[in-house]
């Protein structure tokens, strides 16, 4: 019998944050099957049923034809198909997010043709509630940071770091004592000593996964206490940074990050940093 499964869905997500959903294989196990899928044309993978299934057995599959983030082509193979079927995934972009085109066809018995036009319904409405869990969580997370940033590095309100930081937090920022909690919150104070009205504005933030990642500007910091040995010199400085965040359970687990020390000493006047920086 002809299997000819077509479905139309509309995602409030970009579509790089579709295509993440279809080829990640821990996003496909979410919402789809566990699996050992890889990306990449010619790959043979297997989807492996977590739920009753009108076939016997595992889902024997391979990548077609990859074009990111615009068309998925795998080959289905199941019990009670002869040969393999065909599974279209099309990404269109949208004014307001992603048009997914979805087409499964082939032959097959009419119990997995069943099973597969009832199926396929239920398994994208579970990439729908993926897509919003994933946006949820990368809003929380995003939040975790802003209050990092509102808190901590403007207020230096230190008492909210139990809530904000994981116990088993890691810094990998350079020069910092220690690469934790405390090495990062002693270096927050040094800066705040050393320029006390400046003021951070994150200009980009980005979220996926578990990672957050942000483009910081900060802006009129007057130089008036020591600062990397150098004493005041009440310049007005601006300095850019950039940071990757790493959150566990909607606290801070991991840091890495970039500040533009080079702008700072150019500005008060330091020694020169070319041996530093080679």
């Amino acid at each position: 019998m002809k299997l000819d499964v077509r479905l139309t869905e509309h995602f409030a997500a970009t579509p790089d944050e579709v295509w993440k959903s279809l080829t990640d294989p821990d996003v496909l196990a979410e919402w789809l099957m566990p699996n050992d899928f890889v990306p990449e044309v010619g790959a043979i993978f297997t989807l492996v049923p977590d739920h009753p299934t009108p076939w016997e057995g595992d889902v024997a599959c391979e990548v077609l034809q990859l074009l990111p983030p615009k068309k998925m082509i795998w080959s289905w193979w199941t019990a009670g198909m002869d040969e393999s079927t065909r599974v279209e995934f099309e990404l269109v972009p949208r004014r307001a997010g992603t048009e997914l085109i979805f087409r499964h066809g082939g032959a097959a018995d009419e119990p997995v043709i069943k099973g597969l036009e009832g199926g396929w319904p239920d398994m994208i409405d579970r990439l729908t509630a993926t897509l919003k869990r994933r946006a949820r969580l990368g809003e929380k997370n995003k939040r975790a940071v802003r209050r990092l940033y509102e808190e901590v590095m403007a207020k230096g309100n230190l008492a909210v770091a139990d809530e904000l930081f994981d116990p088993d937090y890691v810094d990998h920022m350079p020069l910092l004592r220690t690469p934790d909690r405390d090495g990062l919150l002693r270096s927050v104070e040094a800066v705040r000593r050393a320029f006390p009205d400046a003021r951070s504005r994150i200009v980009t933030e980005v979220a996926e996964d578990d990672w957050v990642a942000i483009a910081v500007e900060v802006d009129a910091g007057t130089h008036q206490g020591t600062y990397m040995g150098v004493p005041s010199t009440s310049k007005p400085v601006t300095w850019t940074e950039t940071h990757f965040w790493r959150l566990r359970n909607g606290r801070l687990a991991e840091h890495r990050g970039n500040v533009s020390t080079f702008e700072i000493h150019k500005t008060i006047g330091s020694h020169d940093l070319s041996d530093e920086l080679a």
